[in-house]
């Protein structure tokens, strides 16, 4: 994923936060060499790679005058 973070825009490029297929279809090196795209990095939660048996929250609260 690459952040826009331009001023301008470029023929048939879109001038906002591109997707990885849009990185790979309009060459991610080119992208970044016009200044107008930063790389971003995708984080996850630090708690799910703690804690592989997080579960979610049941649904049912117990609350019986809900």
């Amino acid at each position: 994923m690459l952040k826009y973070v331009g001023n301008g825009s470029l023929a048939d490029i879109p001038a906002r936060d591109l997707t990885d297929e849009e990185v790979e279809q309009f060459g991610e090196a080119f992208l970044l060499a016009t200044g107008l795209y930063v790389k971003v990095e995708v984080k996850q939660s630090k708690a799910l790679h703690e804690n592989k048996n997080l579960q979610p929250e049941s649904e049912d609260k117990g609350c019986s005058g809900c």
